[in-house]
């Protein structure tokens, strides 16, 4: 018959196996967390980037239509000019208007790759209850 000694070493092995399960399972828990909050913030990271890059191409793109406005205006001044012996320039003009011209397609790549971003990161948040 066991004695109560026993018995007590028993339940303290029996709590003490109990205890590392736990506490396994709050280290598994705990690097599933780490590991989600990382793909959290790489997808959010990513969204904002891309926002931020659609974003300044938008602005980028104001300034070449203004600066094409300003180029075309200003070139008349050029011609006949002595101090422009060989007639204005007009490869600055060609590649901003390229630019601008080219800027739809631009945009909707740009736009694209934000939408795609910004959908990981909703899917995500619904999977993980964000």
């Amino acid at each position: 018959m066991p004695t109560i000694l026993d018995r007590l070493r028993g339940i303290a092995a029996q709590t003490e196996e109990q205890i590392e399960q736990q506490k396994a399972a709050l280290e598994r828990q705990h690097r599933e967390a780490r590991d989600l909050q990382r793909k959290y913030s790489e997808l959010s990271n990513a969204a904002e980037a891309a926002n931020e890059q659609l974003r300044s191409a938008e602005q980028q793109f104001a300034g070449q239509q203004v600066e094409l406005k300003n180029r075309l205006a200003a070139i008349a001044d050029g011609w006949g000019s002595p101090s422009v012996p060989n007639g204005p320039t007009y490869a600055q003009i060609v590649a901003i208007r390229a630019a601008v011209e080219d800027f739809p397609r631009v945009r909707a790549i740009l736009a694209t790759r934000f939408n795609a971003a910004q959908a990981l990161l909703a899917e995500f948040e619904k999977k993980h209850g964000g």
